[in-house]
């Protein structure tokens, strides 16, 4: 399973060792993302980190996931703002530059599972659409009125344990 950034990451794996994965579960990946962006990105991280990243983590919610949001206020805002370091920041701007989705190669990972906020601005549901599209063997869960991090939602959590 992977996240965002991690998203890439199992990817790579499943890719990499298919006899050693069981399924693959991607949450919240996009494509690639666009390397002018992410310099722009770098530059605003390097001049203001904590404002950048305060800004970044809120745009992970949607406006109806109050529940995901106080939960990441509360146990992780302040761990994930103060403990990140700007050289760990880039390093995984700078992969996320370098690398896309290996979608191709994925064709050929029979049991692949996609979960995705409706309202995710981070990694848009379109950029999602056109992955399912390429991957038909890909089952595709939308969860409704949530963003990238839509997983941190109670309703999320209950939904996904009990699959």
């Amino acid at each position: 399973m992977g996240f965002s950034l991690g998203g890439f990451l199992a990817a790579e794996f499943a890719c990499g060792y298919p006899e050693k994965i069981a399924g693959l579960i991607l949450l919240g990946v996009r494509k690639q993302y666009e390397p002018q962006v992410l310099e722009n990105i770098k530059r605003e991280i390097m001049t203001e980190r904590k404002p950048w990243l305060y800004k970044f983590y809120l745009n992970c919610f949607s406006k109806a996931d109050k529940d995901g949001l106080a939960l990441f206020r509360k146990k992780l805002l302040r761990e994930y703002s103060d403990n990140l370091s700007l050289a760990e920041l880039i390093r995984g701007l700078d992969y996320l530059a370098g690398h896309a989705l290996p979608v191709e190669a994925l064709k050929r990972i029979e049991d692949i599972s996609i979960i995705h906020g409706r309202n995710d601005i981070i990694a848009p549901l379109k950029g999602v659409l056109e992955i399912k599209a390429e991957l038909p063997q890909a089952r595709l869960k939308l969860i409704t009125d949530r963003g990238h991090l839509c997983f941190l939602n109670r309703d999320f959590r209950e939904s996904f344990y009990h699959e």
